[in-house]
């Protein structure tokens, strides 16, 4: 008797449970930041048009995972990411665009860029530069742009989940070279990657973040995370810093080896205690991320974490770090994008707001906190207006046979699962957990436009323009047409890439920008822009194209001006400084035009003590 009505609760209690949860859909609205009220979206004059397709912009990634035997419904969670980088590979001044696509068909996509003011165009070009599948191993994740022999070619550093390769440059219109043993063979499942030059010996170094462990994902299936665990150590990859020896090769270093594993997904650089040694953010799944001073020569790195920026705050699902000064106060905050669910997963991306000795996050509070399953997240002037406004993309999955219409959500076929006998789920195939087969998981979601006014975020993005429901993860800037209006393109996971071309209106719109030229190599990133205006006031900018999540953007800087803030002063250009010496090297630059891209080099100006 006593086992019948235990039988009759424990089914009443799943029932209930059912339906308990049956009431926690989520929906692609969730997660996002609420409409911007009436007088803030009359204010606005940001306005997009996508025009990936008619400006030639035709690739489409292609979901792949080195293990054959997975299915496509886990390949849709699995998938290697695309990337998106930006450089001007041909020389011709204008700003060219890479993809990759880790598909063996895929191989890394360039297409040079052939705009005219107001017409954007791109060709294909990817055979004349030795970049199709044909010449490249697939399983690509990230790829970036840099010169790291000195010869005055832009090179590449090719990441995989695999083994990685540095391909040199031969200049406009030859195929790249792969240069053999430049990475001593090392191999890992790397999703983070950037460049600096760490040491500061005049040689661009690579930092690697491998998301998974080191182990060869083509015969073994990776070991799922800790959800959400607060434990220092985790089942995932390394970071590593590989030196650069300045002839295109790299030795492996012991820099961060002090790091536990994490299942790590970006890393943004900068000097952020302005101690002249370049500082790294590293964003981590599952836990904590980590903040890692630079103590200088032959000193190496010390987290700081718990100092700098506390970890009650952290999201446990970072994503990207890009810096920039939004508050105007000449400081670098920090923007990390962080998953926001709700009913399942509630966090929020933060602005880290630099307070002098420690990060405060005030996301919630200005209005940047909510953007569904964030990844690649960048600040831009987008209206001219003179403050900073942010892109962020956004997406996560979408199993087979799913649209926009018709799918299921995935996370609460998970959430049903937890509470449901496996038994009991068989019989209804609603319940058919883990497939992803007919459901998403944060899929179709729009991507997110922050426009910035006086100190206040709003979510503008489906009435600027930015409406695709794409799955979008390398978000790069980019000004196509040279028209000092910062357009931005975004490479979606199983999809087409789109470009939103940058067609705001708006009255005495001003702007000044400042074009690097053969000085833009990556052993100048790190640089800081300080423009001052006849107002007295001052803004800065960082000189670092390859921070944010799988893209590298422009690498032109860009301020934007609004009628009160006067007439551009002087430029001054604080340079990484080479050798051991703390301080930056200092240049002022005057007569500067504004509504141009100002060309700066190192060896010009006015040297300052």
């Amino acid at each position: 008797m006593i086992g019948k009505y235990l039988s009759v609760a424990v089914g009443a209690v799943c029932i209930t449970s059912l339906f308990w949860r049956g009431s926690l859909r989520d929906s692609t609205n969730n997660g996002f930041q609420a409409s911007p009220p009436a007088h803030e979206l009359e204010d606005s004059k940001i306005q997009f048009r996508e025009v990936a397709q008619s400006a030639g912009l035709d690739f489409h990634n292609k979901l792949w995972f080195p293990n054959e035997k997975i299915s496509p419904s886990t390949l849709a969670l699995l998938a290697i990411f695309p990337s998106t980088s930006i450089y001007d590979v041909d020389g011709d001044g204008k700003p060219d665009i890479l993809f990759t696509d880790a598909h063996p068909d895929g191989g890394l996509k360039l297409y040079l860029n052939r705009s005219e003011p107001g017409n954007p165009r791109f060709e294909e070009a990817s055979q004349a530069y030795g970049l199709g599948p044909d010449k490249l191993q697939p399983g690509i994740s990230r790829a970036l742009f840099g010169d790291f022999n000195h010869d005055g070619k832009i090179d590449l550093v090719i990441a995989r989940f695999g083994c990685h390769e540095v391909l040199l440059g031969q200049g406009p219109g030859r195929p790249f070279q792969p240069l053999k043993n430049a990475l001593q063979g090392y191999c890992s499942n790397v999703v983070g990657l950037n460049l600096a030059d760490f040491d500061r010996d005049g040689n661009v170094d690579i930092f690697f973040s491998a998301y998974w462990k080191e182990d060869d994902l083509a015969k073994t299936l990776p070991r799922a995370p800790r959800l959400r665990s607060s434990r220092a150590e985790q089942p995932g990859g390394r970071r590593v810093i590989m030196r650069g020896l300045g002839d295109g090769r790299f030795e492996m270093t012991d820099w961060l080896d002090f790091l536990p594993r994490s299942y790590s997904n970006n890393g943004g650089i900068a000097d952020i205690n302005g101690d002249g040694w370049l500082d790294l953010y590293i964003a981590n799944d599952y836990q904590y991320d980590f903040l890692v001073f630079h103590r200088g020569a032959d000193q190496g790195f010390r987290e700081v974490t718990k100092e700098w920026a506390p970890q009650e705050y952290h999201g446990l699902n970072g994503m990207n770090a890009d810096f920039g000064d939004f508050n105007r106060d000449g400081r670098l905050d920090l923007y990390v994008s962080n998953i926001s669910a709700p009913p399942f997963v509630a966090y929020n991306n933060i602005l880290w707001t630099h307070m002098g000795d420690r990060y405060v996050d005030r996301s919630r509070e200005l209005g940047a906190a909510h953007c569904g399953w964030s990844w690649s997240g960048k600040w831009a002037d987008f209206d001219n207006d003179g403050q900073l406004d942010l892109a962020v993309a956004n997406g996560r999955a979408r199993g087979p046979n799913s649209t926009a219409e018709n799918a299921r959500s995935l996370w609460h076929a998970r959430a049903i699962a937890l509470d449901v006998p496996y038994f009991l789920r068989k019989l209804d195939p609603r319940l058919d957990y883990p497939s992803t087969n007919g459901r998403h998981r944060s899929g179709f979601a729009r991507s997110c436009v922050f426009r910035q006014n006086s100190g206040k975020f709003w979510d503008v993005a489906p009435f600027a323009g930015v409406t695709d429901l794409e799955e979008g993860y390398g978000l790069a800037l980019i000004d196509l047409d040279s028209d000092g209006r910062m357009d931005f393109v975004v490479s979606n996971l199983g999809g087409p890439a789109v470009l939103y071309h940058n067609e705001t209106q708006r009255e005495n719109q001003r702007w000044i920008g400042f074009d690097l030229g053969p000085d833009a190599e990556s052993i100048n990133y790190g640089a800081e822009f300080e423009l001052e205006l006849s107002t007295g006031e001052k803004r800065i900018a960082l000189h670092f194209p390859s921070n944010g999540f799988n893209s590298q953007s422009d690498h032109r800087i860009h301020f934007g001006l609004s009628p009160e803030d006067g007439e551009p002063v002087s430029l001054v250009v604080k340079w990484p400084t080479r050798g051991t010496a703390a301080s930056g090297e200092r240049v002022k630059h005057t007569n500067l035009k504004p509504l141009a891209y100002n060309e700066i080099r190192r060896a010009s100006g006015e040297r300052l003590p």
